[in-house]
């Protein structure tokens, strides 16, 4: 299989390996990916056993004093999903 995979798909594809219903695959999902965003908003990183784990790195401005290291001078934020070895090496 090339290119992208649809989410409805993707919740298809779950289905078929479980006895879960589209439904409940899909609110699973979804509550899995907004918890990781709530824990990836305070900087927390999340492992998920085999998978692998989410990390979010931050750009900033330089400041010259202590006092401007402040959440204004973050420029950019980076989700990141690191794979475990085993799927690298797979």
């Amino acid at each position: 299989m090339q290119g992208h995979v649809s989410y409805d798909e993707f919740l298809d594809a779950v289905c078929e390996d479980t006895t879960l219903n589209r439904d409940e695959v899909r609110m699973a999902f979804n509550k899995g990916f907004k918890t990781i965003l709530s824990f990836s908003k305070i900087g927390v990183s999340v492992h998920l056993d085999s998978l692998g784990y989410t990390r979010v790195t931050m750009r900033s401005k330089g400041v010259d004093t202590p006092e401007e290291v402040t959440a204004n001078a973050i420029t950019d934020i980076v989700p990141h999903f690191v794979f475990n070895g085993e799927f690298r090496s797979n």
